[in-house]
């Protein structure tokens, strides 16, 4: 009579398919199927063909402030949230991130040593072009780095691209890079967290003003600057009463880097118009 209760519990216990630890009295493991996990390890392949740990560092470069950059022959725009995430490289290129601000960093400090190599070794300034490239190819290089994890942001590089002749302006270009490695140039781009909103607001503003546009080049320099502005305030999450700073490049061969910067700090819907005449009248 007194073994049958011990007899119960043993056979729940072999049921339960529960097996006992070391210390038993501290904790109970319990047994059972794990589906394979395809994240722990950055070099391995998903049934499907998917790097997890890519697309986790896409997620986190998702997740910054919005940024919107547009440029035509002239000028680039660009707006961004704060200027702490706008890295001067080199004399004549800017990097703008989205996402860690840890990851832009270093970004940045890595960027900047590669051009000074650059310069000491080819005795001439990089391209905006190569500066992408390494920026991208750092970001693949981790994709394919065991131990390593994806960077966790985007990287926006625009640049002046001088020309042999001094009394030429140069060619203003800008690149967008993401954590998986992959670069392109374009006229447009957008990162952040509302970058679905703004790529549309840029795609439709590049066509209407930009693209098939017989303005000049003040009338379109105030309808970009407004409508990159408006377009990084987007969905804003404070319901539209954010404000970004606004960046502009131009090129100019009396100049460093034969290129003009200006920085309109804390613009907002509301002003964009106001600020891209005066920014439109400043530049001309």
């Amino acid at each position: 009579m007194h073994w049958a209760p011990l007899l119960s519990l043993c056979l729940l216990f072999e049921c339960c398919n529960i097996s006992l630890a070391a210390h038993s009295r501290r904790r109970t493991v319990f047994r059972r199927e794990v589906e394979p996990k395809y994240d722990r390890a950055i070099t391995t392949f998903s049934p499907d063909g998917r790097l997890l740990q890519v697309e986790y560092g896409m997620r986190a470069a998702s997740r910054g402030d919005t940024v919107a950059a547009m440029t035509t022959d002239k000028f680039c725009c660009v707006a961004v949230s704060s200027s702490d995430k706008v890295h001067r490289i080199d004399g004549h290129i800017l990097l703008i991130t989205s996402g860690l601000v840890g990851d832009g960093r270093f970004m940045a400090a890595y960027l900047r040593n590669a051009c000074q190599r650059h310069r000491l070794s080819c005795g001439e300034a990089p391209t905006v072009q190569e500066v992408a490239n390494i920026a991208a190819g750092l970001q693949h290089e981790l994709t394919r780095t065991a131990g390593a994890r994806p960077f966790g942001c985007t990287c926006v590089i625009v640049g002046v691209d001088t020309s042999f002749d001094d009394h030429l302006p140069g060619v203003v270009r800008l690149f967008q890079s993401e954590p998986g490695g992959i670069v392109e140039e374009c006229h447009y781009c957008a990162a952040g967290k509302n970058a679905a909103s703004a790529w549309a607001a840029l795609e439709q503003l590049f066509f209407d003003k930009v693209s098939n546009s017989n303005d000049d080049t003040t009338s379109v320099l105030q309808s970009v600057c407004s409508g990159v502005v408006n377009a990084a305030l987007s969905e804003n999450s404070q319901g539209g009463q954010g404000s970004a700073d606004l960046w502009i490049l131009r090129s100019d061969p009396n100049r460093r880097g034969k290129q003009h910067l200006l920085c309109v700090r804390k613009v907002d819907q509301s002003s964009a118009k106001e600020v891209a005449s005066l920014i439109a009248s400043d530049v001309s």
